[in-house]
């Protein structure tokens, strides 16, 4: 496998991002982690279980979700999606590319997508969804086709420290972590990325560590 122009800097760059994010992010993540566990029905934290007398048994009650998808169901009833508008009134651009956008989000079956985000949201106060862009044939031309495709865990976004806006709008870097089998890395990217598979992965953060049996697979956003 050849070694992309400027990889090994890049790849720097990107270890130092993930050790800064880290770091500013790691009790948010924490706390991200908690409250998704509990909306799925885990009674305690495990702070709180393994301070517990050992036996002590605990039975956990599904109580939140009816109040999350008070909050949810209105959204799956009337969907919505991305609205685009003309900086310049009577332009007409917004409408062409409005019509664009609306073939992106049938094919890409957005409205999964928003719903996971959604989902996220009132449960973990953090949501968010992705735009990708693979080449719409692997034999053939350079066409892309964009996707819009859903996050499942928000642990495994990889956020900018020093954003200021809320939403995160102004952050210069971004990645999200994706694990992927062995045997699908290697048919991807060839065997010597299994075989150059770090022993350690702690510059990633524990949440982002693979398992044995699996490889992370990053995409670097500038």
């Amino acid at each position: 496998m050849e070694e992309i122009e400027g990889g090994r800097e890049i790849f720097k760059e990107f270890t130092e991002f993930c050790a800064q994010s880290n770091s500013a992010n790691e009790t948010r993540l924490a706390r991200i982690r908690e409250d998704l566990e509990i909306a799925s029905g885990k009674p305690f934290i495990d702070e709180d279980i393994n301070s517990r007398p050992k036996g002590l048994l605990s039975i956990g009650f599904d109580y939140l979700r009816p109040y999350c998808n008070r909050l949810i169901n209105p959204f799956r009833d009337r969907p919505f999606g991305i609205v685009i508008t003309d900086r310049i009134n009577g332009a007409g651009i917004g409408e062409r590319v409005q019509r664009i956008v609306r073939g992106i989000e049938l094919e890409s079956n957005a409205t999964q997508a928003y719903v996971t985000a959604l989902d996220r949201l009132v449960k973990a106060g953090i949501g968010a969804w992705v735009i990708t862009n693979d080449y719409a044939s692997e034999s053939d031309g350079f066409d892309q086709q964009l996707k819009i495709e859903p996050i499942e865990r928000i642990d495994m976004v990889i956020d900018y420290p020093f954003s200021k806006k809320i939403d995160g709008r102004d952050a210069k870097k971004r990645a999200i972590v994706n694990h992927i089998p062995i045997d699908v890395a290697k048919e991807r990217y060839g065997d010597d990325v299994v075989s150059n598979k770090p022993e350690s992965m702690a510059c990633f953060g524990t949440a982002w560590s693979p398992s044995v049996d699996s490889v992370a697979e990053i995409t670097y956003y500038k």
